[in-house]
């Protein structure tokens, strides 16, 4: 979840922000869409059901990453973020003229930083599956730029980024997947997949799910479907953390009617079968 989109591997014309500094040499495979994944043959490892209004530990933190787009990331106890009945919805609203809103992740600052370990507090997993159940506003939602997204931790070699999905709400039927690098001394690359899916601005709720496997083939999945596959380069071989993001597209900052609200039931993990 850079602050630009990366170049598609298929041509569309929306988002048109600022394209990626380099591009990834991958490439997105629709072979497998649709094959169905059986969580049940899994074992849950982390989960995050949001019944409890923390956002400072132990399993979730708010806001840690850097603001992106048009808005600022506030700290947790803004009208940024709500928990309420097992659910977390995420705000953006203007204050003084300023975009406002929230970001949530698995890990601390010194986690995210590659300073600190993960154990009691945080996670991040290998090889895990990733799942996220949300609700996006339905129909066209114009700066909505809403997101579940994969980091590494940073290390020597910097970090890398799998966008499950970017949704943007200009684009309502758009699902936007990516994978990044982000190299300490040298530009990013970077690589996106865009998929035409309907159902995404019904307004209802859908899980969004990322597994990498042991050799580095990337599978995208809605409500449990394949939507796509990658196989990634050696640098992506890590743990990574989630987030659940809400920004503001700048191009669209001017014209959206307040507040942008995104929803998520839960975030969890898996491994195996």
């Amino acid at each position: 979840m850079a602050a630009f989109a990366a170049m598609s591997a298929i041509s569309v014309s929306y988002p048109t922000i600022l394209r990626a500094a380099g591009s990834l040499n991958v490439k997105w495979d629709q072979s497998s869409a649709g094959a169905s994944l059986d969580v049940d043959a899994m074992r849950l490892i982390f989960s995050e059901e949001f019944d409890e209004d923390s956002l400072n530990g132990p399993k979730m933190f708010a806001p840690v990453h850097a603001p992106y787009g048009a808005g600022l990331f506030d700290q947790p106890g803004s009208r940024s973020y709500q928990i309420h009945d097992g659910l977390l919805t995420l705000r953006a609203f203007r204050r003084d003229g300023v975009w406002h809103s929230g970001s949530v992740q698995s890990a601390n600052a010194a986690q995210s930083a590659g300073k600190a370990s993960f154990g009691k507090r945080g996670f991040a997993c290998r090889s895990c599956y990733f799942e996220a159940r949300l609700r996006l506003p339905k129909g066209a939602e114009p700066g909505f730029w809403g997101a579940f997204w994969l980091l590494s931790p940073q290390g020597n070699d910097g970090h890398t980024e799998i966008d499950v999905i970017e949704w943007y709400g200009g684009d309502p039927k758009g699902h936007h997947q990516g994978v990044h690098v982000w190299p300490r001394d040298r530009a990013h690359s970077g690589q996106s997949n865009y998929r035409g899916i309907p159902a995404l601005q019904d307004g209802e709720w859908h899980t969004y799910g990322a597994q990498m496997t042991s050799d580095l083939i990337l599978h995208i999945y809605m409500d449990r479907q394949e939507i796509s596959k990658v196989v990634l380069p050696p640098q992506f071989s890590a743990d990574y953390y989630a987030l659940l993001t809400l920004a503001v597209l700048p191009k669209e900052a001017s014209t959206p009617q307040e507040p942008l609200m995104m929803n998520a039931d839960y975030v969890r993990a898996y491994v195996g079968p």
